[in-house]
């Protein structure tokens, strides 16, 4: 992704970030973003189906993190990485339908 990619929704921006992230082998249940205040940037909260080794996070939260900077102009990406058993995911999303 380059800095002249421009997104029309915090939505497709997640969309992309959760697109991302099943590229590198991760099993996403969701991602949102939320803007905060408090340290003046983007909260991006990830939420996984599979549990995930740190290292393998932290690489994936840097690569992600610098081309949201580009297209957001955030100089603060934080990440909130979850995760939730895929039964327990699966009882959640039933439950709601």
């Amino acid at each position: 992704m380059t800095a002249s990619v421009y997104f029309e929704s915090p939505d497709a921006v997640a969309s992309h970030v959760a697109s991302r992230l099943k590229r590198l082998a991760f099993v996403v249940i969701g991602v949102e973003l939320r803007p905060t205040v408090r340290h003046n940037g983007l909260l991006v909260n990830v939420t996984l189906g599979k549990s995930i080794g740190l290292g393998t996070t932290y690489i994936a939260e840097q690569f992600i993190a610098g081309e949201l900077r580009k297209v957001t102009h955030q100089e603060n990406i934080l990440f909130f990485w979850r995760y939730v058993p895929r039964p327990v995911a699966q009882m959640r999303i039933s439950s709601v339908h």
